[in-house]
């Protein structure tokens, strides 16, 4: 087997796990985001002072989370994207155009 055979299985393998990362991540983000709007549904009905402080907490726990996941969800798509579009041009599926 070649260099550039074997070169062009590890560029498939990289291109499925990031595939399959993105999916996960995206997975994860979507429960973060559910878990954050049912969160800011319950607090609004709250009165007690006590509850509010610490629903506060909470909610910044929550809505940091669900940020840092959305972060993350992003930057493994944009690999996968790039790697994937490097995979194309380098075999010929689709022309370099410059861009």
């Amino acid at each position: 087997m070649t260099s550039q055979a074997v070169r062009k299985k590890y560029q498939i393998f990289d291109i499925k796990q990031l595939a399959e990362l993105e999916k996960k991540q995206k997975k994860i983000c979507r429960q973060a985001l559910l878990n954050y709007k049912i969160w800011q549904c319950n607090f609004r009905h709250q009165s007690d002072k006590m509850e509010i402080y610490y629903g506060q907490k909470e909610g910044h726990i929550l809505r940091r989370y669900a940020m840092d996941t959305i972060k993350n969800y992003w930057r493994i798509r944009n690999d996968f994207r790039k790697a994937f579009q490097t995979y194309l041009t380098q075999n010929c599926v689709i022309r370099n155009t410059g861009h």
